[in-house]
């Protein structure tokens, strides 16, 4: 899900809140116990001091911070499905919001939904999807005047 160029705290807001709470016990348990582990094993480190634990609580809060923006962020996807009453109220939403609606909508059927990291309209897979070892691409097309054909006989073996 990383993208170039982009921190572990941007990556954090995407995922789900609670995958930031399980960096920052991670990170803590890290600094707390292997780190100083670590250090007094390794001759060449030996001079190395162990962090302080006001310093080990502060590197670990800094991974929670994204839990908050991560859970808003998920709610809004809940909320833009319960919002829609049919298909005009689909055709005012951005391509984005499309997508979003399209994945909370194969959550709320029991899939795992993977969203594309890739930002902007890519032309490619937007979503994969899973559900009973099932895997499946979703490409989300979503036009406000014309409608979107699809040749079958050309994607068929």
């Amino acid at each position: 899900m990383a993208r170039k160029n982009d921190s572990i705290l941007l990556d954090l807001i995407e995922l789900p809140w609670w995958a930031s709470v399980i960096v920052a016990a991670i990170v803590y348990a890290g600094l707390t116990f292997v780190l100083p582990a670590v250090l007094s094993k390794a001759p060449l480190l030996k001079g190395v001091p162990d962090l302080p634990p006001r310093f080990v609580w502060m590197v670990a809060a800094v991974f929670l911070f994204p839990a908050p923006f991560a859970a808003i962020r998920a709610a809004r996807k809940r909320r833009l499905l319960e919002r829609q009453d049919g298909i005009e109220s689909i055709r005012l939403l951005s391509w984005k919001e499309f997508e979003d609606l399209l994945g909370e909508a194969y959550r709320r059927q029991g899939y795992k939904v993977h969203e594309n990291a890739a930002k902007g309209p890519d032309g490619g897979v937007d979503l994969r999807i899973e559900r009973n070892g099932n895997a499946y691409l979703v490409q989300c097309k979503q036009w406000r005047s014309s409608k979107v054909g699809v040749n079958f006989a050309a994607h068929q073996n």
